[in-house]
């Protein structure tokens, strides 16, 4: 009833006062008949065409009213506090607690989101006419109000291109808002929070400090979401460019953690007379990824005279961040993932450890061990080639067991699956192995001889977690269980054979006169420390 009582009394006299008046009245009275048949977003387009020409407190109630029936709740919060003013003004108290009234009752959800918006507001009654909106405005606010139809519907990448065409029209904070709160729903996290932090400069350049305030806290509620990419260079050549998604990284961003959206990115270093360099990279949302851009090579001399550089030539490195999925790499894949800590293509490490063998777990036969269980230190040191995710190398490991010293002549091949700086492989590992230094507790009770003699092979798998600080020094953890397939030959007779021989127990004789064999089982775990070439 109150709002009825308004528009009646604020109605613009029936007199005409000129011809805008007129216009205004027939614009006024259209969007009333408009508004009583439910169709308030043509309603609204007629009381602001009617507020342009004659700004009265009745049709600021009428626009007001309609406003807030379309759901644009801080324009109905606004225009009825213009309104109030005009009434105030023109002596009209009623209708100015009306609009009061109407206007404490709204609280939109987020007041931000229709910032600034490009359009111009009714003026009061008393101000000067507002100049006119300039083509630019007039498109930027057409392409806004479809973006934010379209965000209503939940069609937000529709909404997004609208609320990018309007910012490169005229850049709002409203705008911008909208653009930040678009992306943000997209899971495009960097990029609302970049445009939420340009709404913060033009809300503070223009005096809206709420809308800055507000700008500000949501980018803040970002900032542990950002996915950041951090571009290093190990050594920059003369006249260096790196682009990010094709745009230009400055100088001052490389080996800083720069905030991208999730997802994958493509890095490009290039410099002239010199092959171009590409990397396929991917961000997953709240990590930090880090991408080694390897020093560049030089170009063959018609390509370095032609001073440009193809991308057929660059070569493609993936990186993938913490928490991103990768599947077991190529060749060529892991070849260009190495390249993100430069090519490696020699390998030495040193091992320390321990140790467990029993020589005769499985099968046994005059061996000559007393003892043939026992445990100890592992000591190892080995080198090889790296093809890629292929490692083949060779490694000497002694074993110093309490009761005797195992030795191995190995030689290794591995399959590794680089993520980063993280390098797990498994692999095989085998060769010739022999039994030295016998203590006097584990060897048999042979007259004359402690010494086994016991020569044969190990094999088995290669398990392990290798770290790189650096392209030149990693540390990591290997184990290694192994099979051992033992024999030794008869034992040389001691001297005196006759008498000693015939003093020897039937058991005795068996191991100067038969040859011993054991099937055995070991296992061995160390630290590695590594280098790389």
């Amino acid at each position: 009833m109150a709002l009825a009582f308004a528009m009646c009394i604020c109605a613009p006299p029936l007199a005409a006062r000129g011809q805008d008046e007129a216009a205004a009245r027939a614009l006024f009275a259209e969007g009333r008949r408009l508004a009583q048949e439910g169709r308030y977003g043509l309603a609204c387009t007629q009381f602001e065409a009617a507020s342009k020409l004659f700004a009265s407190a009745g049709v600021l109630v009428n626009l007001a009213d309609c406003y807030e029936k379309v759901g644009r709740t801080e324009d109905a919060r606004v225009t009825f506090g213009e309104a109030a003013r005009v009434a105030t003004a023109t002596n009209r108290p009623e209708v100015a607690l009306e609009a009061s009234s109407r206007q404490g009752r709204l609280v939109p959800q987020d007041p931000l989101l229709n910032a600034n918006e490009p359009q111009q507001r009714p003026p009061p009654a008393s101000a000067a006419p507002p100049a006119e909106m300039s083509d630019g405005e007039r498109a930027a606010r057409a392409l806004f109000l479809e973006g934010r139809q379209l965000a209503a519907d939940g069609q937000f990448a529709l909404a997004c291109q609208k609320f990018e065409s309007a910012r490169a029209l005229y850049s709002s904070a409203g705008v911008l808002a909208n653009l930040a709160d678009c992306y943000e729903k997209m899971g495009r996290t960097a990029s609302a929070w970049r445009a939420f932090g340009e709404a913060v400069v033009i809300a503070t350049q223009t005096g809206r400090a709420g809308d800055a305030a507000a700008a500000q806290r949501r980018q803040e509620r970002l900032e542990l979401r950002l996915s950041r990419l951090t571009i290093q260079t190990l050594r920059a050549v003369e006249g260096l460019t790196v682009r990010l998604d094709g745009g230009d990284v400055p100088r001052d961003k490389w080996g800083t953690a720069i905030p991208v959206d999730s997802g994958m990115h493509e890095i490009r270093a290039q410099a002239l007379g010199y092959e171009p360099w590409t990397a396929s990279v991917n961000a997953s949302e709240g990590h930090t990824v880090t991408a080694d851009i390897p020093e560049l090579h030089a170009s063959v001399p018609s390509r370095a005279s032609e001073g440009v550089a193809t991308a057929d030539s660059a070569p493609v490195v993936q990186v993938v961040a913490p928490g991103a999925q990768a599947g077991f790499p190529t060749v060529r894949e892991q070849a260009q993932q190495d390249e993100g800590l430069g090519a490696e293509w020699i390998w030495m490490h040193a091992d320390v450890g321990g140790a467990y063998a029993n020589l005769a777990s499985l099968n046994a036969s005059n061996l000559s061990l007393q003892k043939t269980a026992t445990g100890g230190t592992a000591l190892s040191m080995g080198a090889g080639v790296r093809l890629a995710f292929l490692t083949l190398g060779a490694n000497a490991r002694d074993l110093l067991l309490s009761d005797f010293n195992l030795w191995e002549i190995d030689a290794e091949a591995g399959l590794h699956a680089r993520i980063d700086r993280v390098d797990p492989y498994f692999g095989i590992r085998g060769g010739y192995a022999f039994v030295d230094s016998v203590s006097s507790d584990g060897a048999r009770a042979t007259a004359g001889t402690s010494q086994s003699g016991a020569t044969g092979f190990n094999v088995g798998l290669l398990l392990g977690i290798d770290y790189y600080f650096s392209h030149w020094v990693s540390v990591g953890v290997d184990a290694n269980p192994e099979f051992l397939f033992l024999k030794r030959p008869p034992l040389p007779p001691p001297a005196g054979v006759s008498p000693v021989m015939l003093s020897l127990t039937h058991d005795q004789q068996a191991l100067y006169q038969q040859s011993g064999s054991s099937i055995g089982f070991g296992f061995a775990a160390a630290a590695r420390l590594g280098v790389h070439f």
